[in-house]
């Protein structure tokens, strides 16, 4: 998977790394976050017959959020996302819960969080297969998950960062069709790798 190589990297230096190398931290309790990146997400099969492609699908997420710094080591975050793939959309709001601390690079941290929220999935084209049929375009669900990261303070006031997170979300879709009656199928796992700029205010 495209992700493993950086997920692998995030662990390794927050695992390894000693709390005795770290650079000193400045507080600055708010800050707002602005990030980008990719998407990817797995689909499990609960009946099915020939579903004619394939709903495994990858695309581009976007999102906006805002923070507060509890201490130097916990934040919590606030976040909005939305996720444009070739027939679908998916929009989450979740909060996460995060432990950071600073890393052997001076002015780098890393972190770790845990997130609870909810989302929507929304088909944005009806999947071409013969007579298809789909019972529901859209679902509401609640996820939960965790996410690995790093951060870099570029001054007194911006910072940029790089998360990956992983959520668990099911997203049940039903396609009825004249030759196979009705196929199910959920969108259940869900990776992001996500580049952010923040504004500490």
């Amino acid at each position: 998977m495209v992700f493993q190589p950086g997920l692998a990297a995030v662990l390794l230096i927050l695992g390894f790394v000693p709390a005795g190398a770290a650079a000193e931290y400045e507080r600055r309790p708010v800050f707002a976050a602005l990030h980008g990146g990719g998407s990817e997400f797995d689909a499990d099969f609960q009946f099915a017959g020939d579903l004619g492609f394939d709903p495994e699908d990858s695309g581009d997420t976007f999102g906006i959020g805002l923070a507060y710094e509890v201490t130097s080591h916990w934040f919590f975050q606030l976040d909005w996302t939305r996720t444009d793939a070739d027939e679908l959309e998916i929009d989450q709001v979740f909060l996460s819960v995060n432990y950071q601390r600073p890393l052997f690079i001076p002015r780098m941290k890393g972190m770790i969080g845990l997130v609870v929220g909810e989302g929507r999935l929304e088909w944005n084209s009806q999947p071409a297969f013969a007579d298809a049929v789909i019972d529901d375009l859209e679902d509401d669900e609640g996820l939960y998950g965790i996410q690995l990261g790093l951060s870099y303070d570029l001054g007194r006031h911006w910072s940029t960062s790089l998360t990956y997170q992983y959520f668990e979300q099911e997203f049940d879709t039903s396609v009825e069709t004249s030759a196979d009656g009705i196929l199910e199928f959920e969108h259940s796992n869900h990776h992001y790798l996500l580049f952010g700029i923040r504004f500490h205010l």
